[in-house]
């Protein structure tokens, strides 16, 4: 007997199709049902880590969804900036929800169709079930004291709390006094400072069962001038000829925090040397935006910040005694050495709207602000955020992972090597959509390097393997805070043309794609790859097709926790072939699994496996990478046609492979034309560690010129421009290209826009 759930109190215009609905209950109008119980679905239980959830909705046309305003922690992922989205029959809408730091949460959902309503409620676990948000973790006080309080939400009793008074001056202390807990205030009673030219601070550690936390207080003497002045304000007291400028008043920098810390991608570490990082650097960074969104600055404190600021808190700074920093190329201000006692103010508040953009409409003004950019994907589909050598990353800090927009620009997505989601077990996002973050200008010394001014540091004094920074990877990067603000879900605006993922040969493990020196494409999938009309090859110093070799890969997807061995290694890299197998863990392998995949088991041919890279036994000047395949059925409207691939130099084999490179293509009868240079960086090597060296692969993504649309058939080359290679001391000191090292490949992907 069916359950009939009507939710139209009229009659009924039309029924909703009930295929995808459970067998005993049908629906009328607008409704959610529990996949489980089969009964209306009200209220949805989410987690407290940032993540995503699909709400199935049945209708039986056009309705509206509403998120509530004042709940911005949850959006939906189609238009994450609007709070109402328009649906029409069977759907379902994709929700993305922040980590909730605080104690639990509810957001209502409201479906609407004509007169006919259904609410959902959305509730959030939360980090402090029985802890205590702080909503204001600084807080200043007038010279003449008096009672405060800051302002908390918890469910814990008076009774259950400590409290400890620290003061900055040990020799000026007991001017706080009678703290305590009262209607969801901490409140105390400050006296007068008489000071009559110090501002003092103290902090009030609160201590609770499961937790702590901290109120900085700080207390201006009498007269004590300050002047509030916005980011723009700051910025303008650099002059155009100047670098510097330094604060000998009390000027109060005002500003909303916009990064956040709680999945370990809120700012960039610090690379000491070529052996060693610092990964806790991050947690001494803050972006601090203006309220409107449209300047920004970066605050590098003495220590970490993250105990006594949060993202979207309203703070106060004060710069006496330290100093703005303007740099060029792209135009961006600092602040360093800044102490946690300058912090006069904070105060949580909701998030501020990002800004929207697209890639290709970032400008200096963008440096430290919070953007969503739109239209943008990932184009590859191969490995983890991070595709290194999870041995070596001591060398590297985060990885440039490269993005594209649909109009054509390139730019990269910063990932921290710790960050927990770098390498979680889980591919690659394949569709299009958006990325929130903080637009940066970071340096990847790993990817890129500059010998000249590496060179003019040495003459100074400095030890070469203490100079950092040098490794330019563009103006403008993009930092998610989280992995919910990669919101790449929607159908991509590109088709995969070609894509080359793999190199096997008997198709014992996946499905062959290699014969005659000819590497046929991995996608489309097709039983037989060798019936597509695409092929990659290299083409040696005689003209003719080289043999490839194995190389090992370091896309192994983990997951991976930092600082540990990889506990579960049975995933594969995301790769799939056409009967839906994917590249294996070398079963053989024993010790620490660190990220590699190799190409062969012991005892066999490493055809008879997947080469996931793939390489040949030497390099000439003269050698190349090539592919060829037909556009004839492409036009003007598929504009860019995309090249992006992975590569690598010499794993285990030192400096000597080619260093400097250049994208060039043709049609059948035309010469070869650049398209673009590119360097290629050594693979790490443990004998002779230097900053600039890669513990992986290096993804490139560059547009092809449109003359190559429309052609019966084009060619790409990846060849090298010189014989300058990198040798044991020098990023580009060797001449000659070493015997026995390689150039390795370990995917290439052709696409064009739809």
């Amino acid at each position: 007997m069916k359950r009939y759930i009507i939710y139209m109190a009229l009659c009924l215009v039309a029924a909703l199709s009930c295929e995808q609905l459970p067998d005993d209950v049908k629906i009328y109008g607008i409704g959610c049902i529990d996949p489980e119980t089969g009964t209306p679905l009200h209220e949805v239980s989410l987690g407290v880590d940032p993540g995503q959830y699909q709400l199935k909705v049945y209708a039986d046309g056009e309705f509206t969804a509403t998120l509530e305003d004042g709940a911005e922690w949850i959006r939906f992922s189609a238009d994450p900036a609007s709070r109402v989205l328009v649906g029409n029959g069977d759907m379902t809408i994709d929700l993305v929800y922040d980590i909730n730091k605080g104690i639990p949460r509810t957001a209502l959902l409201t479906l609407e169709r004509g007169t006919n309503v259904f609410k959902v409620n959305l509730v959030q676990d939360g980090i402090l079930e029985g802890g205590i948000d702080f909503e204001q973790k600084n807080i200043s006080v007038p010279s003449e004291g008096g009672q405060f309080g800051s302002k908390v939400i918890t469910k814990i009793r008076q009774e259950d709390i400590s409290f400890e008074i620290v003061y900055e001056d040990a020799e000026d202390i007991g001017w706080i006094t009678g703290v305590g807990l009262k209607n969801n205030f901490i409140k105390f009673d400050v006296k007068a400072n008489l000071s009559g030219t110090q501002i003092r601070h103290a902090f009030i550690k609160v201590t609770y069962q499961g937790g702590s936390g901290q109120i900085q207080v700080s207390q201006f003497y009498d007269g004590c001038a300050m002047t509030e002045m916005s980011i723009g304000q700051v910025k303008e007291l650099i002059s155009d000829q100047q670098q510097e400028y330094v604060f000998d008043t009390h000027v109060v920098l005002n500003g909303v925090i916009i990064n956040d810390h709680s999945e370990k991608n809120g700012a960039e570490n610090r690379l000491v040397s070529a052996e060693t990082s610092d990964l806790e650097f991050a947690e001494r960074v803050a972006y601090v935006q203006s309220e409107d969104g449209t300047q920004g600055i970066k605050l590098v404190f003495r220590e970490k910040c993250t105990a006594v600021v949060s993202q979207f808190d309203r703070i106060s700074v004060d710069l006496i005694g330290l100093t703005l920093k303007k740099e060029s190329n792209p135009v961006r201000y600092s602040v360093t050495g800044v102490p946690v006692s300058a912090i006069v103010g904070t105060l949580s508040a909701d998030a501020p709207s990002p800004t929207q953009l697209k890639l290709e409409e970032l400008t200096p003004e963008h440096l430290y602000t919070l953007v969503t950019i739109s239209d943008v994907e990932i184009p590859v589909r191969k490995g983890s955020y991070a595709p290194v050598d999870i041995r070596d990353i001591g060398v590297m800090t985060a990885y440039p992972m490269v993005i594209r927009s649909k109009g054509g620009a390139t730019g990269h997505m910063m990932v921290n090597v710790d960050c927990p989601w770098s390498r979680n077990g889980k591919a690659l996002p394949t569709g299009s959509g958006s990325i929130t973050g903080v637009v940066v200008h970071e340096k990847c010394d790993n990817f890129e390097w500059d010998p000249v001014q590496e060179d003019a540091l040495k003459a100074t004094g400095i030890n070469a393997s203490y100079i950092t920074g040098l490794g330019r990877i563009g103006d403008y990067q993009i930092r998610p805070m989280t992995q919910a603000d990669i919101r790449l879900q929607q159908e991509p605006f590109s088709e995969l043309m070609y894509e080359w993922a793999y190199c096997d040969t008997l198709g014992v493990n996946l499905v062959a794609n290699y014969s005659d020196q000819t590497m046929y494409p991995t996608y489309p999938l097709v039983e037989n790859p060798k019936t597509l009309d695409a092929g990659f090859y290299c083409v040696n110093v005689a003209g003719s097709k080289a043999l490839l070799k194995h190389c090992n890969d370091f896309s192994h997807l983990g997951p991976y926790v930092y600082g540990k061995n990889m506990s579960d290694h049975s995933n594969g890299n995301g790769i799939f072939d056409y009967q839906g197998r994917s590249a294996h863990w070398r079963r053989d392998q024993g010790g620490e699994k660190y990220g590699v995949l190799y190409s062969n088991e012991a005892g066999r041919r490493w055809e008879q496996d997947n080469a996931a890279a793939w390489c040949t036994q030497s390099w000439s000047v003269d050698q190349y990478w090539c592919m060829d395949f037909p556009t004839s059925e492409l036009s003007s409207a598929n504009s860019p046609l995309n090249l992006t691939f992975g590569t690598m130099n010499s794993i285990t084999k030192g400096p000597g492979a080619p260093r400097y490179w250049l994208v060039q293509w043709k049609t059948e009868d035309g010469d070869w034309e650049d398209v673009m240079e590119y360097t290629v960086p050594d693979f790490v090597d443990k004998a002779n560690r230097r900053v600039y060296q890669l513990p992986g692969t290096k993804f490139i993504t560059v547009n092809l010129p449109d003359e190559a649309l429309g052609q019966e058939r084009i060619y790409v080359r990846l060849k090298p421009k010189d014989a300058t290679t990198g040798t044991a001391s020098s990023y580009n000191g060797g001449t000659s290209i070493k015997s026995g090292c390689y150039n390795a490949i370990n995917y290439v992907a052709i696409r064009y826009n739809k």
